[in-house]
């Protein structure tokens, strides 16, 4: 599936980095109270919409870390280590499901308006010469249709 050229694509990637930068400074105004975890979706999905599979996971990535990053600037509110990247690592995980799943959708929308349009487009006509042919073998399938099949399949069933 072709996506859009150069300039669309760094359109793409500069607008979803500003939107990235503007759920970081919400998140980081609100402090850790409140949960921003779902604005984080909108750049992923904003990419995987308008790009491919590969910048997808790498939005994905960038998204997870900086919500790490937003969330280990306050003061740590764990008692493990291993919880904060642990945290990060499933933030990661899910942003890149998310974007793929969105991915895919647009790839199968694209599809199926290929299809659509391939089943709207008109079939060609058939030659004058082949109408002889194409009548014969209508009656000819017909006819075989009526002597082969048994009638006792297409009577009713006596009361």
């Amino acid at each position: 599936m072709r996506y859009g050229g150069r300039k669309t694509k760094a359109l793409t990637i500069a607008g979803s980095l500003s939107c990235l930068f503007v759920v970081c400074w919400i998140d980081w105004i609100t402090g850790y109270e409140f949960l921003f975890f779902m604005l984080y979706f909108v750049p992923v999905s904003i990419v995987a919409w308008n790009l491919g599979r590969v910048s997808t996971l790498v939005m994905s990535a960038v998204s997870g870390f900086s919500w790490f990053l937003m969330d280990r600037i306050y003061e740590p509110h764990s008692k493990h280590e291993l919880l904060w990247y642990f945290n990060g690592f499933i933030c990661f995980l899910s942003f890149a499901v998310m974007g793929l799943v969105v991915n895919d959708l647009r790839r199968r929308l694209f599809q199926l308006d290929t299809l659509i349009a391939a089943w709207r487009t008109p079939l060609p006509a058939v030659p004058p010469r082949l109408i002889p042919c194409a009548w014969f073998a209508v009656n000819f399938t017909r006819s075989c249709c009526s002597v082969f099949a048994e009638p006792c399949l297409f009577q009713a069933a006596p009361i």
